[in-house]
């Protein structure tokens, strides 16, 4: 009888989830040991909290999968883990096949959100009606030329606050 209730709980948990859950979180990693368990801590403490994770690791061999299997408890049904090697593409391909809801965001393995980043982009995307977002990056020009070539491009896409830069792009497909 026990072993039933455990079950029907866990189905509880589990709709509960699924019916208050607002968007999915998609997370490319590949030995990104230094910079998963940073990138985890801050989405557990975003100021809106209605989402699910889904790390596609591509078969690291430095730990992050070790490190991702700590988290799973902590984020209780919200944190899925599929380990596949793969590119990038097919790890956001793989993630957005494994989403419980209909809107995906993607985050690189190696950028740390603030804290108030999803509630930011969940009501930007519902409040204007996008089909698609962006955000600013923090660039570290002193990397190379590469980053320097990134961080010219966003800083020339948005404004200082990390939002587009409407006055030069106007609202795309929006009849703006």
């Amino acid at each position: 009888m026990r072993r039933y209730l455990k079950i029907l709980q866990s189905f509880e948990n589990c709709w509960k989830i699924l019916f208050t859950m607002k968007a999915s979180i998609v997370i490319n990693a590949k030995n990104a040991l230094c910079d998963i368990e940073e990138i985890l801590n801050s989405l557990l403490n975003q100021t809106f909290s209605d989402f699910e994770v889904i790390v596609v690791d591509s078969e690291s061999t430095d730990g992050t999968i070790e490190v991702v299997k700590k988290y799973i408890d902590i984020f209780k049904d919200r944190l899925i883990l599929h380990i596949e090697e793969c590119s990038i593409g097919r790890g956001r391909q793989i993630g957005a096949e494994l989403a419980r809801t209909e809107l995906i965001f993607y985050l690189d393995s190696d950028c740390i959100p603030p804290k108030d980043w999803f509630e930011r982009f969940y009501n930007d995307f519902v409040e204007k009606g996008c089909d698609i977002l962006f955000g600013k990056v923090k660039t570290y020009p002193d990397k190379g030329f590469f980053y320097r070539c990134v961080g010219a491009l966003y800083e020339s896409v948005y404004n200082e606050a990390g939002e587009l830069n409407l006055t030069r792009y106007g609202n795309v497909g929006r009849g703006g």
